[in-house]
């Protein structure tokens, strides 16, 4: 069965009811039909034989290659993310579906719900809050637009638990909204994880976290089967971030393959980025162009002006001279008047850097 995604009510609703058919199939020991989730208005979209016991399939954001996989959801892994969740989060409740169902973090806003007994809840930032133990999540330039509106920011203190994820978070911006009454809980997880696998830096329900050369590779049942026609991940997955562990929190440092390498040394961006929002209060993304000197020659792309001398300082204090970059950008200079964004809500790296090259 092919349903399209995105975050359309009818769509979500029709997912809604094929979800409820097939968890109740699931139940009674039958094999539901596979959901293979699309996004709007996709042609061509190939037909597929995933392995058995696939509930749903979902394509990655092809972050590392440009071009998503086919993962296999199996209703044995949904529930244990579900559970781990419920007994993390305090209880199973309704949640609020505001990002594209395509996208893992939108199909278990439904699929979660669908377990806990309610119909999911089409909701963009501003709607009222219903009643009852609600549950949301964003992403961080969504939490960014509610925070700007007191009226938002009072309706999303009545929900039980705001989980941020779909990439970085930077610490101001979580300051930020705790300090307004929010319940903001971060999550790392992807696809091949069936979503947030570790909250607040911690691992949940029987997930287990290891670090392998900087690499961070996850063992537990709410692991996915694998990639249609490819790799079976037997409850291991070993992700493309990297990451540290220690006393039982996760730091994720970022993509391995957006590491960028200057001067014989390897930054990770997301570490700059942070420290440019919690120091100066400013959304940036680090980048970089072939340089004969440096290899890499760091870019930082900022919201506004800022002198790029008063960053370096403190930069190199905090950070090391590596992390200092060599040049800024605003998103005028590249024509932008936001930063780029795939439609699953996550920066666009990559089109952001044939910008910044484009110069």
């Amino acid at each position: 069965m092919i349903l399209e995604g995105g975050t359309d009510p009818h769509n979500i609703a029709a997912l809604a009811s094929a979800a409820r058919d097939s968890y109740e199939t699931h139940l009674a020991g039958g094999q539901p039909e596979p959901i293979f989730l699309v996004e709007p208005g996709a042609t061509g979209v190939e037909e597929v034989t995933p392995r058995p016991g696939t509930a749903f399939i979902l394509r990655t954001s092809g972050s590392t290659t440009g071009t998503g996989k086919l993962v296999e959801l199996p209703w044995e892994s949904v529930l244990a993310s579900g559970t781990a969740t419920n007994d993390t989060l305090g209880g199973p409740g309704r949640w609020l579906t505001s990002l594209p169902v395509h996208h893992i973090a939108g199909l278990q806003t439904v699929l979660r719900s669908v377990t806990a007994g309610h119909s999911p809840h089409p909701y963009r930032v501003g709607d009222p809050i219903p009643d009852g133990r609600n549950y949301l999540s964003l992403v961080p330039t969504q939490l960014t637009r509610a925070l700007q509106d007191p009226s938002i920011v009072s309706e999303l203190a009545s929900v039980a638990a705001i989980l941020v994820g779909g990439q970085a978070t930077p610490q101001a911006l979580l300051h930020r909204g705790r300090e307004a009454g929010l319940n903001l809980v971060t999550t790392y997880g992807m696809t091949e994880t069936c979503g947030g696998c570790v909250y607040d830096g911690k691992p949940i329900g029987n997930t287990r976290v290891d670090i392998d050369s900087g690499r961070i590779i996850i063992h537990s049942p709410v692991v996915t089967l694998g990639y249609v026609g490819g790799e079976v991940f037997n409850g291991r997955f070993e992700t493309s971030d990297a990451g540290t562990f220690t006393d039982n929190t996760l730091t994720v440092l970022g993509r391995l393959d957006d590491a960028i390498t200057t001067g014989g040394m390897t930054i990770m961006p997301s570490l700059l980025e942070d420290f440019v929002a919690t120091t100066f209060n400013l959304t940036s993304v680090a980048t970089s162009v072939p340089d004969p000197d440096w290899g890499e020659k760091l870019i930082l792309v900022t919201e506004t002006e800022v002198d790029l001398e008063r960053l370096r300082g403190p930069v190199k204090e905090r950070l090391g001279a590596e992390y200092a970059p060599k040049e800024l950008l605003t998103l005028a200079d590249l024509g932008l008047e936001s930063f780029p964004l795939k439609d699953s809500g996550k920066l666009d790296r990559r089109a952001l850097a044939r910008l910044v090259k484009g110069q």
